[in-house]
């Protein structure tokens, strides 16, 4: 990953955007980051030591580096599909729920 390209970011588990809503998955300007950026000190060793920030300002969303399974250099904006489908125990869950980081 490279700092200051447009990346698709998916996660292992949901994640709340700025916008109070759940999404999986992150898109817009990378910025890889150790965890001493972030928070201003070092945690101990159980916990994760990068994160990786989308976007910036007030749109910005910064995800644990354990989160992150795939990240993929995308420079055009994804296509997001409408709807939701039903989880084994009946919860319905959006599907593909991308946060525009732009």
């Amino acid at each position: 990953m490279k700092n200051g390209l447009r990346y698709l970011v998916t996660t292992s588990s949901y994640f709340y955007g700025p916008d109070g809503k759940p999404y999986r998955a992150a898109w817009g300007v990378l910025e890889v980051q150790e965890s001493k950026q972030v928070f201003g000190f070092t945690p101990s060793r159980q916990h994760a030591n990068w994160y990786v920030t989308i976007g910036k300002g007030d749109r910005a969303v910064t995800i644990a580096g354990c989160e992150v399974l795939y990240a993929v250099r995308l420079d055009d904006t994804p296509f997001i599909i409408e709807g939701e489908f039903t989880d084994k125990e009946g919860e319905a869950i959006p599907l593909n729920k991308i946060y525009l980081a732009q």
